[in-house]
């Protein structure tokens, strides 16, 4: 797998950054979301969150396009 920042927003009201990325892969290890493993190449775009503490994280929350994962690995209709 290969994760690609695509942009780091530093926060304005607290210490801390939301980062845009991107990951690249292909589904070879196992099952995953009841689908086993396909060769297939997958593309999946997300979001996190981090808030930070005298240079540290201390909390991190995060969004991921897990509905377009599923449809590249064939798991919907």
């Amino acid at each position: 797998m290969e994760i690609k920042l695509e942009e780091v927003i530093p926060s304005e009201d607290i210490e801390g950054a939301t980062i845009i990325w991107e990951y690249n892969g292909t589904h070879e290890n196992g099952n995953l979301f009841g689908v086993e493993s396909s060769g297939k190449k997958v593309t999946v775009r997300g979001m996190t969150f981090l808030k930070c503490e005298n240079g540290k994280v201390i909390e991190e929350k995060g969004i991921v396009d897990n509905l377009s994962l599923l449809m590249q690995l064939g798991a919907l209709g």
